[in-house]
């Protein structure tokens, strides 16, 4: 669930991903990155880079 509501939020790049990390209740950037990769098979910088495009 908190991995879904960072894809939301990784369309605003003026977040870094600790920023993010942290305000999903996450206990570290590494933490939330492993998570964020096992949901979406995706690091967020290339799921960031994807939705740009996409937009």
């Amino acid at each position: 669930m908190r991995t879904e509501r960072a894809a939301e939020l990784a369309r605003y790049p003026h977040l870094t991903v600790t920023e993010i990390a942290y305000g999903l209740g996450f206990k570290s950037s590494s933490d939330f990155t492993r998570a964020f990769r096992r949901s979406y098979d995706m690091a967020l910088q290339d799921f960031r880079a994807f939705s740009g495009k996409s937009a």
